[in-house]
Protein backbone atom coordinates (compact mmCIF):
# COMPACT_ATOMS: atom_id res chain seq x y z
CA UNK A 1 0.00 0.00 0.00
CA UNK A 2 2.39 2.77 -1.29
CA UNK A 3 0.45 5.89 0.15
CA UNK A 4 3.23 8.60 -0.68
CA UNK A 5 3.24 11.12 -3.63
CA UNK A 6 4.22 14.67 -3.46
CA UNK A 7 3.68 18.19 -4.76
CA UNK A 8 0.36 18.10 -5.88
CA UNK A 9 -2.03 21.03 -4.34
CA UNK A 10 -5.69 19.67 -3.47
CA UNK A 11 -8.30 20.67 -1.83
CA UNK A 12 -11.06 17.68 -0.78
CA UNK A 13 -14.33 17.34 -0.31
CA UNK A 14 -16.31 14.41 0.34
CA UNK A 15 -17.35 13.13 -3.18
CA UNK A 16 -14.87 14.97 -5.40
CA UNK A 17 -11.39 15.98 -5.20
CA UNK A 18 -11.42 19.70 -7.29
CA UNK A 19 -7.61 20.55 -7.71
CA UNK A 20 -7.07 24.23 -8.30
CA UNK A 21 -3.20 24.34 -8.04
CA UNK A 22 -0.64 21.84 -9.73
CA UNK A 23 2.49 21.77 -11.46
CA UNK A 24 5.94 20.16 -12.51
CA UNK A 25 7.99 18.74 -9.92
CA UNK A 26 10.81 16.68 -9.07
CA UNK A 27 11.75 15.36 -5.14
CA UNK A 28 13.52 12.86 -3.17
CA UNK A 29 12.99 10.57 -0.56
CA UNK A 30 14.39 8.33 1.59
CA UNK A 31 12.94 5.13 2.74
CA UNK A 32 14.19 3.03 6.38
CA UNK A 33 13.20 0.64 8.37
CA UNK A 34 11.48 1.40 11.76
CA UNK A 35 14.75 0.99 13.36
CA UNK A 36 16.63 3.74 11.07
CA UNK A 37 18.17 1.29 8.22
CA UNK A 38 18.38 3.22 5.33
CA UNK A 39 16.73 0.50 3.22
CA UNK A 40 16.37 2.30 -0.33
CA UNK A 41 16.39 5.85 -2.39
CA UNK A 42 13.16 7.46 -3.72
CA UNK A 43 12.61 9.83 -6.34
CA UNK A 44 9.14 11.45 -7.92
CA UNK A 45 8.87 13.23 -11.19
CA UNK A 46 5.77 14.60 -11.98
CA UNK A 47 4.75 16.46 -15.46
CA UNK A 48 1.67 18.23 -16.47
CA UNK A 49 0.33 18.12 -20.02
CA UNK A 50 -3.00 20.24 -20.60
CA UNK A 51 -5.37 18.55 -17.95
CA UNK A 52 -3.26 15.86 -17.38
CA UNK A 53 -0.69 15.09 -14.53
CA UNK A 54 1.53 12.02 -14.37
CA UNK A 55 3.62 11.38 -11.75
CA UNK A 56 5.96 8.41 -10.97
CA UNK A 57 7.69 7.34 -7.75
CA UNK A 58 9.93 5.05 -7.85
CA UNK A 59 12.09 3.25 -4.77
CA UNK A 60 15.24 1.53 -5.40
CA UNK A 61 16.64 -0.97 -2.63
CA UNK A 62 19.81 -1.58 -1.21
CA UNK A 63 19.52 -5.70 -2.43
CA UNK A 64 18.20 -4.55 -6.00
CA UNK A 65 14.32 -5.01 -5.01
CA UNK A 66 12.08 -2.17 -6.82
CA UNK A 67 8.74 -0.22 -6.12
CA UNK A 68 7.92 1.54 -9.21
CA UNK A 69 4.27 3.19 -8.97
CA UNK A 70 3.13 5.56 -11.72
CA UNK A 71 -0.62 7.67 -11.66
CA UNK A 72 -1.91 9.45 -13.82
CA UNK A 73 -5.13 11.73 -13.06
CA UNK A 74 -7.06 14.92 -14.70
CA UNK A 75 -8.09 17.94 -12.93
CA UNK A 76 -10.37 19.17 -15.75
CA UNK A 77 -12.79 19.68 -12.84
CA UNK A 78 -12.43 16.74 -9.83
CA UNK A 79 -9.49 15.35 -9.39
CA UNK A 80 -10.08 11.97 -11.05
CA UNK A 81 -7.58 8.89 -11.39
CA UNK A 82 -7.27 7.70 -15.16
CA UNK A 83 -4.54 5.64 -14.91
CA UNK A 84 -2.77 3.31 -12.80
CA UNK A 85 0.30 1.43 -12.67
CA UNK A 86 2.82 -0.49 -10.15
CA UNK A 87 5.67 -2.64 -9.94
CA UNK A 88 6.86 -4.74 -6.52
CA UNK A 89 9.73 -6.84 -6.92
CA UNK A 90 12.89 -8.71 -5.57
CA UNK A 91 13.27 -9.50 -2.23
CA UNK A 92 11.97 -6.99 -0.11
CA UNK A 93 8.07 -7.97 -1.13
CA UNK A 94 6.61 -11.01 -0.13
CA UNK A 95 4.39 -10.70 -2.64
CA UNK A 96 6.15 -9.48 -6.04
CA UNK A 97 2.85 -7.96 -8.00
CA UNK A 98 2.49 -5.54 -10.97
CA UNK A 99 -1.12 -3.92 -10.50
CA UNK A 100 -2.77 -2.21 -13.32
CA UNK A 101 -6.00 -0.18 -12.88
CA UNK A 102 -7.90 1.52 -16.33
CA UNK A 103 -10.27 3.42 -14.08
CA UNK A 104 -12.43 4.44 -16.92
CA UNK A 105 -12.73 0.75 -18.82
CA UNK A 106 -13.20 -0.26 -14.92
CA UNK A 107 -10.38 -2.92 -15.80
CA UNK A 108 -7.94 -4.52 -13.28
CA UNK A 109 -4.84 -6.88 -13.88
CA UNK A 110 -2.59 -8.26 -10.79
CA UNK A 111 -0.18 -10.26 -12.22
CA UNK A 112 2.41 -12.41 -9.58
CA UNK A 113 5.83 -12.08 -10.75
CA UNK A 114 6.59 -13.66 -7.26
CA UNK A 115 6.45 -17.21 -8.91
CA UNK A 116 9.72 -18.18 -11.08
CA UNK A 117 7.75 -20.73 -12.87
CA UNK A 118 5.02 -19.06 -14.71
CA UNK A 119 3.19 -15.81 -14.04
CA UNK A 120 -0.18 -16.02 -12.55
CA UNK A 121 -2.70 -13.20 -13.69
CA UNK A 122 -5.87 -12.14 -12.24
CA UNK A 123 -8.63 -9.76 -14.36
CA UNK A 124 -11.70 -8.47 -13.66
CA UNK A 125 -14.27 -5.71 -14.64
CA UNK A 126 -15.04 -3.77 -12.10
CA UNK A 127 -17.36 -0.48 -11.26
CA UNK A 128 -14.34 1.97 -10.21
CA UNK A 129 -15.98 4.74 -8.20
CA UNK A 130 -15.12 8.48 -8.88
CA UNK A 131 -12.63 8.62 -5.85
CA UNK A 132 -10.53 5.75 -6.11
CA UNK A 133 -7.31 7.45 -4.72
CA UNK A 134 -4.53 4.78 -5.18
CA UNK A 135 -1.42 7.16 -5.88
CA UNK A 136 -2.97 9.86 -4.35
CA UNK A 137 -3.33 9.92 -0.74
CA UNK A 138 -0.80 12.25 0.35
CA UNK A 139 -2.14 14.94 -2.15
CA UNK A 140 -5.32 14.17 -0.76
CA UNK A 141 -3.87 14.82 2.74
CA UNK A 142 -1.90 17.69 2.12
CA UNK A 143 -4.85 20.20 1.34
CA UNK A 144 -7.50 18.39 3.82
CA UNK A 145 -9.79 21.08 5.85
CA UNK A 146 -9.69 19.77 9.54
CA UNK A 147 -13.81 20.45 8.79
CA UNK A 148 -13.64 17.75 6.18
CA UNK A 149 -12.67 15.00 8.64
CA UNK A 150 -13.10 12.24 9.29
CA UNK A 151 -12.86 11.33 5.13
CA UNK A 152 -13.48 8.40 3.60
CA UNK A 153 -11.79 7.37 0.04
CA UNK A 154 -11.96 4.19 -1.70
CA UNK A 155 -8.70 2.43 -2.74
CA UNK A 156 -8.33 -0.69 -4.56
CA UNK A 157 -5.95 -3.25 -2.89
CA UNK A 158 -4.14 -5.96 -4.29
CA UNK A 159 -4.33 -8.70 -1.45
CA UNK A 160 -3.32 -10.22 -3.99
CA UNK A 161 -7.06 -10.61 -5.70
CA UNK A 162 -8.19 -7.14 -6.56
CA UNK A 163 -10.40 -5.86 -4.10
CA UNK A 164 -12.13 -2.44 -3.15
CA UNK A 165 -11.72 -1.03 -0.12
CA UNK A 166 -12.81 2.39 1.82
CA UNK A 167 -9.62 3.98 3.80
CA UNK A 168 -10.59 6.27 6.28
CA UNK A 169 -8.33 9.72 7.06
CA UNK A 170 -8.53 11.05 10.94
CA UNK A 171 -6.59 13.19 12.52
CA UNK A 172 -3.80 12.51 14.68
CA UNK A 173 -3.43 15.99 15.62
CA UNK A 174 -0.36 18.57 15.59
CA UNK A 175 2.99 17.04 16.11
CA UNK A 176 6.74 18.02 16.20
CA UNK A 177 8.89 16.19 13.49
CA UNK A 178 12.55 16.50 12.82
CA UNK A 179 13.35 16.48 9.42
CA UNK A 180 17.15 17.94 7.95
CA UNK A 181 18.12 18.59 11.43
CA UNK A 182 15.41 21.16 12.00
CA UNK A 183 12.11 20.35 13.83
CA UNK A 184 8.59 21.25 12.32
CA UNK A 185 5.41 21.40 13.28
CA UNK A 186 3.23 18.80 11.59
CA UNK A 187 -0.21 17.72 10.74
CA UNK A 188 -0.32 14.44 11.87
CA UNK A 189 -2.98 11.94 9.79
CA UNK A 190 -3.98 8.17 10.37
CA UNK A 191 -4.98 6.20 7.07
CA UNK A 192 -7.30 2.69 8.12
CA UNK A 193 -8.99 0.50 6.45
CA UNK A 194 -12.15 -0.07 6.51
CA UNK A 195 -14.11 -3.04 4.74
CA UNK A 196 -18.15 -2.29 4.59
CA UNK A 197 -20.08 -4.98 5.88
CA UNK A 198 -17.30 -7.61 4.85
CA UNK A 199 -17.14 -9.68 8.32
CA UNK A 200 -14.91 -12.72 10.01
CA UNK A 201 -11.85 -14.36 8.51
CA UNK A 202 -11.26 -12.14 5.20
CA UNK A 203 -11.97 -8.65 6.87
CA UNK A 204 -8.96 -9.86 9.42
CA UNK A 205 -6.76 -11.36 6.60
CA UNK A 206 -7.33 -8.15 4.56
CA UNK A 207 -6.79 -5.73 7.97
CA UNK A 208 -3.45 -7.70 8.76
CA UNK A 209 -2.58 -6.90 5.16
CA UNK A 210 -2.75 -3.29 4.74
CA UNK A 211 -2.13 -2.24 7.97
CA UNK A 212 -2.68 1.57 9.74
CA UNK A 213 -0.73 4.01 8.01
CA UNK A 214 0.71 7.43 9.18
CA UNK A 215 1.55 10.58 7.28
CA UNK A 216 2.94 13.80 8.67
CA UNK A 217 2.48 16.76 6.41
CA UNK A 218 4.14 20.34 7.21
CA UNK A 219 1.39 22.62 9.73
CA UNK A 220 2.57 25.65 8.03
CA UNK A 221 2.75 25.71 3.92
CA UNK A 222 1.17 22.21 3.26
CA UNK A 223 3.97 19.77 2.17
CA UNK A 224 5.30 16.33 3.12
CA UNK A 225 7.59 15.33 6.07
CA UNK A 226 6.92 11.79 6.97
CA UNK A 227 5.14 8.71 6.26
CA UNK A 228 4.65 5.79 8.12
CA UNK A 229 3.23 2.51 6.14
CA UNK A 230 3.89 -0.85 4.57
CA UNK A 231 4.50 -0.91 0.83
CA UNK A 232 3.49 -3.99 0.15
CA UNK A 233 0.93 -6.48 1.17
CA UNK A 234 2.35 -8.22 4.61
CA UNK A 235 5.22 -6.35 4.47
CA UNK A 236 6.55 -4.90 7.17
CA UNK A 237 5.92 -1.02 8.24
CA UNK A 238 8.82 1.51 6.94
CA UNK A 239 9.51 4.81 7.44
CA UNK A 240 9.71 7.54 4.31
CA UNK A 241 11.31 10.58 4.75
CA UNK A 242 12.36 13.85 2.70
CA UNK A 243 16.10 14.02 1.30
CA UNK A 244 18.23 16.41 0.12
CA UNK A 245 18.62 16.80 -4.09
CA UNK A 246 21.09 14.19 -5.12
CA UNK A 247 24.11 15.67 -6.82
CA UNK A 248 25.92 13.88 -9.94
Amino acid sequence: MAVVALSVNVYVSADTVPVPQRGAAHGFLTLRSMDGRQLATGEQVQTVNGNIVKKRLTFRFNDGSLDDETTEFTDAGPLRLIAYHHVQKGRAFPHPLELTIDPPGGRVVVRDIGNTDADYVEEKRLTLPADLSNGLITDIVENVRPAGLPLSVSYLAATPKPRLVRLVITSGGIEPVATSGATQQARHYVVDVRLGGIEGVVSAAIRKSLPRSHIWINAGIPAFLRAETPLGVDGPTWRIDLAAPRGK
